[in-house]
């Protein structure tokens, strides 16, 4: 990559493009073209149309930037990603192929954001309020969680079967960030992800959105690098030969299950 890719920014579920406000700010004071549309959560098919949408009308190479399920719709790209340069999974899920979220999530106990996670009658998935903010929201500001929580994007239950096809990892280049202090993903289950793609790899101590930090945490609690522009040929600027940790393998993770579970604090 010789010259500045474009930058498609893809939020997970509970949440929408709004939530990259900061890194976008910091994208754009680079000079970097950014982007980050909203996705419908409403099927990982829609969501990957979405994506194609936004790729389709970008000049020159693209990252592709997931978070949380973000990364199920940008692995979701397969092998038809012709502008797209690299892949950047930020606390993400990095499926391969054959594999499902609900597959996965049903391994082991919830994570403590989930927990409380319950469907709706259309078939959408909520998280109640205590759980967002203590939890999936646990760096930001209890105030401020509060209303991302209200704002919330619901996850379609589909989102859960949908078995994965060849991943787009298999033939892009990727980085990783792992969120070690992550309540939604088990910190483990990202490091599997980022060890089998052979990802780039830098871990930070950080909850679910490593960007989002306003909540204080302890003094001895380092805050993590800011996510900002990716170089010309190196993948995230923090991720320098210091930080980056090499793919290796690690024990498969435990990770979530229980998403039918009501909590009548929920929304």
């Amino acid at each position: 990559m010789t010259t500045r890719p474009n930058i498609v920014l893809v939020h997970g579920a509970w949440a929408d493009g709004s939530c990259w406000s900061e890194v976008i700010r910091q994208l754009q004071a680079d000079g970097y073209q950014v982007i980050a549309p909203q996705f419908p959560l409403s099927s990982l098919a829609a969501d990957v149309a979405r994506l194609r949408q936004v790729l389709h009308f970008q000049d020159g190479p693209t990252l592709a930037v997931g978070h949380s399920y973000g990364g199920q719709i940008i692995t979701a790209l397969g092998t038809d990603a012709p502008n797209v340069a690299g892949l950047v999974y930020i606390a993400a899920f990095g499926l391969d192929e054959g594999e499902s979220l609900g597959g996965l999530l049903a391994q082991g106990p919830p994570t403590p954001a989930l927990v409380h996670l319950f469907t709706d009658e259309q078939g959408f998935g909520w998280l109640s309020e205590d759980d967002f903010v203590q939890h999936f929201a646990a760096d930001v500001d209890p105030t401020e969680a509060r209303v991302m929580h209200a704002v919330q994007q619901a996850l379609a239950g589909s989102a859960f079967t949908d078995v994965m096809a060849v991943p787009a990892w298999k033939s892009l280049s990727s980085w990783y960030l792992v969120a070690k202090d992550d309540e939604a993903i088990p910190p483990d289950a990202e490091r599997q992800f980022a060890a089998r793609m052979g990802a780039h790899t830098v871990e930070v101590r950080a909850a679910t959105s490593p960007w989002c930090r306003t909540r204080p945490r302890s003094p001895s609690s380092s805050r993590p690098p800011p996510l900002t522009s990716p170089n010309a040929d190196r993948g995230p600027r923090h991720a320098d030969d210091r930080h980056i940790r090499g793919a290796r393998h690690v024990r498969r993770p435990a990770p979530t299950r229980g998403r039918r579970r009501r909590n009548r604090d929920g929304p």
